[in-house]
């Protein structure tokens, strides 16, 4: 659907005057990218950028799935096609419509996404020479690929309408935020799954049950069967007894805890059977640890960004039920081995319990309003915890923030976002917040936010009101969010007698390898 769509359109546009011909589509105010959906009936939206040679580079989203797609005066043909920016590039196997539109069939992950985001120059190569190249700085691309997800997903703003009305699920299942697994409820076999495909292989399978989850390998031939199996990452393994059923390998009940934790943790899994590699995928960025939260979801009945869960009637998404109305949500994150995080006050107080999905009950050891900062104690913990950085944050430095961003409407995993600390004070000069340029959503209050080495600068608080300032001063503000800083933070934990690891900043030597986010952030419910 999105090859036949793109390349018609696409191939509209280059015969006629441009990416503004589009009947329900405009101009963003920087004057360089037209976003819409092109068509009153689409189900779809583009985002085009054209260069004054003619060419066009195109950024298309479904259901705020993007892809991308370069057009020209000329047709193009070629195998294999890469996408870059200054700091980050991707390759793909590229597929060609009508016109010889360059179209890539793949979608864009989280990664290539924020990469886009923060790009100042793009460029797309077909067979190693260069068929697209533009300076994006200042055009306003941040804020146009903001409006072609928004517009795919029915919202309407400046680009005008959004799509009439999403793109029906896909059967297989619904793409998890980072685009490598498909999840979705299967009633017939009261379970529900997930499958990420690997290019030239199997398919490895999550299945997950009112018992527990398990796991296969789905192949496009029949299997060769074997006795002894073997399930392994990098740090963990046990052996099996697989089952089969033709190019279905499986195992026939659920893994135990550990398997479980250590599959949260994995960069990489594989599965053996008498010696013989059956399947081989590599996990770190595959966003694994949210879709294992999704299926334990899923199979408990509740809907999701997956779609209706097990037994339920899709009435609704992710949504609360009038039982736990008024519950608020955030992130936590570990400062120790055994159990201790940190969190912002906003996030914990007046509640009647403190949860996390990951972790079990938490207990607030001690909250500080003022400072906005609180204490808490898991019953469990992973053994991985950030180290403080043992100076503050210097303006200008790139960061990364880790968060759980409204209350799991857009994915049960952790979502990161990149910027720099843009202002060493907050609002009137209050020198116990920074501000960050990385985006942050109601939930992301509570998480880290770390330096380029991974240790940590701040916590996150909160944004900007844009409603009040938009009222007040006619202009939309953008990326204006704020933490506390960790010399803050450092000060909160020594009044309170907590023990903490601090390392030096950028270039400290021999400075011990920081625990990924993956491992150290976690989702917390209040229940008031």
């Amino acid at each position: 659907m999105f090859r036949s769509f793109l390349t018609a359109l696409v191939a509209g546009l280059l015969a006629v005057a441009g990416p503004v011909a589009a009947d329900e589509s405009a101009l963003n105010k920087e004057g360089f990218w037209t976003v819409g959906r092109g068509e009153s009936d689409s189900t779809s939206c583009l985002a085009t950028l054209e260069t004054e040679s003619g060419e066009v580079f195109m950024l298309h989203a479904e259901n705020g799935a993007l892809a991308l797609a370069v057009g020209g005066k000329r047709p193009l043909k070629g195998r294999r096609a890469a996408f870059s920016t200054e700091a980050y590039s991707f390759s793909f196997t590229p597929a060609f419509g009508r016109g010889g539109v360059l179209v890539s069939e793949e979608e864009m992950n989280e990664s290539s996404i924020a990469a886009l985001r923060l790009a100042r120059e793009i460029a797309v190569k077909l067979d190693g020479r260069v068929v697209f190249s533009a300076d994006v700085e200042n055009t306003g691309l941040e804020g146009a690929l903001d409006a072609v997800i928004a517009c795919s997903k029915g919202q309407q703003g400046w680009w005008g309408a959004g799509v009439a009305s999403p793109a029906t699920a896909d059967v297989r299942g619904a793409l998890n935020p980072e685009g490598f697994w498909r999840v979705r409820a299967n009633a017939e076999e009261e379970s529900c799954t997930a499958y990420a495909a690997m290019k030239g292989g199997p398919a490895i399978v999550l299945v997950t049950t009112k018992e527990g989850t398990s796991f296969g390998v789905s192949a496009n031939k029949t299997l060769k069967q074997g006795r002894k199996g073997l399930f392994s990452t990098e740090a963990y393994a046990f052996d099996f007894e697989p089952s089969y059923d033709d190019n279905y390998l499986y195992l026939d009940g659920p893994i135990g805890q550990k398997a479980l934790a250590a599959l949260r943790l994995a960069r990489v899994l594989r599965i053996s059977v008498d010696g013989r590699r059956i399947a081989d995928m590599t996990l770190e960025g595959s966003g694994v640890d949210g879709v294992l939260d999704a299926l334990v979801d899923c199979a408990s009945g509740q809907d999701g960004w997956w779609g209706p869960g097990l037994g339920s009637e899709g009435a609704g998404a992710a949504g609360s039920s009038e039982d736990d109305a008024g519950d608020g949500s955030g992130t936590g994150f570990f400062i120790s081995a055994d159990g201790l995080a940190m969190t912002a006050a906003h996030v914990v107080a007046n509640c009647k319990a403190v949860e996390s999905p990951r972790w079990g009950a938490v207990k607030v050891v001690a909250l500080d309003k003022r400072a906005d900062l609180a204490i808490l104690k898991t019953s469990t913990a992973g053994g991985q915890f950030l180290m403080l950085r043992d100076r503050g944050p210097r303006l200008g430095e790139s960061l990364t923030a880790g968060g759980y961003p409204l209350g799991g409407l857009i994915g049960s995993g952790l979502k990161i976002t990149t910027g720099v600390v843009s202002g060493l004070s907050g609002p009137e000069g209050d020198r116990s917040l920074i501000q960050i340029s990385a985006q942050i959503q109601p939930g992301n209050s509570g998480g880290p936010v770390v330096d380029a080495n991974g240790r940590l600068i701040g916590v996150t608080v909160s944004k900007l009101d844009e409603v009040t300032l938009v009222r007040a001063t006619g202009e939309f503000p953008q990326n204006i969010n704020f933490a506390v800083p960790v010399t803050l933070l450092q000060a909160f934990l020594d009044e309170n007698g907590v023990a903490y690891r601090t390392v030096g900043g950028a270039g400290a030597p021999n400075a011990p390898a920081a625990a990924p986010l993956t491992s150290v952030t976690f989702s917390l419910i209040c229940r008031r």
